[in-house]
C-alpha cells in the first residue's frame, strides 16, 4: 500500500531494510482488488515498481529486488493441496461451511498468481549514511 513515510520511520542512517510482500501487477483487475480487500483484508496492494519508488523516495539505495512470483505460485499450489488434504479434519473441527468458504477464498488467491494478477517480491534496501 502506497503510504508516505518519514525517513526516520524506516531505519537509521546506514541501516538496512529487508522484506517480502505480495505485489499487484499491471494485470490485477479492479474486481480482484475489491475481492482481496473484502475477503482477505488486502488494502491497496503495492506494485513491485511502486515499492522501488517508495524506497528510493525514502532515501534508500536498492541492494536487491527479486521477483518471487514464479516461486510463490508453485509454493501456493502446493500449500493449497496440503490444506485440501486436511479437509476431513477441518470439517470435523470447524464445519463444512467454514472449509468451503476458506477453500473458495484461498483458491481465488492462488489463482491470481497462476493468472499473473498477483506476484511477490523480495526487497533489500540501505539507507544512505548521510541524508
Amino acid at each position: 500500500m502506497a503510504t508516505r513515510v518519514d525517513r526516520d520511520d524506516i531505519t537509521k542512517r546506514g541501516g538496512h531494510l529487508a522484506f517480502t510482500d505480495i505485489v499487484a501487477r499491471p494485470e490485477t483487475s479492479g474486481a480482484a482488488r475489491r475481492r482481496l480487500e473484502r475477503e482477505m483484508a488486502f488494502s491497496e496492494p503495492e506494485t513491485f515498481e511502486g515499492y522501488l519508488g517508495l524506497l528510493s523516495a525514502a532515501g534508500c539505495t536498492i541492494v536487491e529486488a527479486v521477483d518471487l512470483t514464479q516461486a510463490w505460485a508453485r509454493i501456493l499450489l502446493d500449500r493449497l493441496a496440503m490444506y485440501r488434504s486436511l479437509k476431513a479434519q477441518t470439517v470435523a473441527r470447524f464445519g463444512a461451511e467454514h472449509f468451503e468458504k476458506w477453500d473458495d477464498t484461498y483458491s481465488f488467491f492462488v489463482g491470481l498468481y497462476q493468472s499473473g494478477e498477483l506476484g511477490g517480491g523480495r526487497f533489500i534496501a540501505r539507507r544512505a549514511s548521510l541524508s
